[in-house]
C-alpha cells in the first residue's frame, strides 16, 4: 500500500543523508524506522496488558473473601435489580 509523506525540508534532508550512509533508498529506511517502531509500539502494548493483569490480580487477591460471600448467588442473572432497583425478573 503506497504512503505518500510530506516532510520538512530539514528532515528531508537528513533522512536522505542517513539512508545514504547505510546504503538504502530514503523509502528503504523509512520503512525499516517504520518497522521497527511498530514493533516497538506493539512490544510495549503487550507489557501494558500483561501489567494491567498482574495489578488487576494482585488488587483482586486483596479482596477478603467476606465480599465475595456477600455477593447473592442471582447477581448476574438480576443484575438490574441490585444495581439499578429494578423489579427482578424471577420470583
Amino acid at each position: 500500500m503506497p504512503l505518500t509523506l510530506e516532510l520538512p525540508a530539514g528532515m528531508q534532508a537528513a533522512l536522505n543523508r542517513i539512508a545514504e550512509k547505510q546504503g538504502l533508498s530514503p523509502e528503504q529506511y523509512a520503512a525499516r524506522v517504520i518497522d521497527r517502531n511498530l514493533v516497538e509500539a506493539e512490544a510495549q502494548q503487550g507489557a501494558n496488558q500483561h501489567k494491567f493483569w498482574e495489578t488487576f490480580l494482585s488488587n483482586f487477591a486483596e479482596v477478603p473473601d467476606s465480599v465475595f460471600e456477600a455477593i447473592p448467588e442471582d447477581s448476574a442473572s438480576e443484575h438490574d435489580h441490585y444495581i439499578h432497583g429494578s423489579p427482578k425478573r424471577q420470583a
